[in-house]
């Protein structure tokens, strides 16, 4: 029951994207940062300290959906072999039939 739970929570949020209010968010907060380094926006430097912290930004959600795919494969799996085992056996079908002192069973 467990691997349900969190099979359904990673599933919930296995579409949230960021949103437009946190995209400018994140480049108000990287332009900050650029600026705080010392970087004059417009200048290369300001350009390529930008482009980094989008490249790190960037990794950080690849690293993300590459371990919330292996957590789903997992959280699968496990559901899989859950319904394995818990497959109801088929069922035998008998029929008794008394002759006598004896009842003769036979089972299909």
């Amino acid at each position: 029951m467990k691997k349900i739970a969190i099979f359904a929570m990673l599933l919930a949020s296995a579409g949230c994207g960021e949103t437009p209010e946190q995209k400018v968010t994140r480049r108000a907060e990287n332009q900050r940062v650029c600026s705080n380094y010392g970087a004059v926006p417009g200048t290369p430097a300001y350009i390529q300290c930008m482009m980094g912290l989008d490249e790190q930004y960037n990794d950080e959600v690849r690293r993300k959906n590459r371990a919330m795919g292996a957590a789903l494969a997992t959280a699968g799996q496990g559901m899989s072999d859950m319904s394995t085992r818990n497959q109801m056996p088929t069922p035998i079908h008998c029929t008794s039939t008394q002759r006598g002192p004896f009842t003769n069973t036979n089972c299909y």
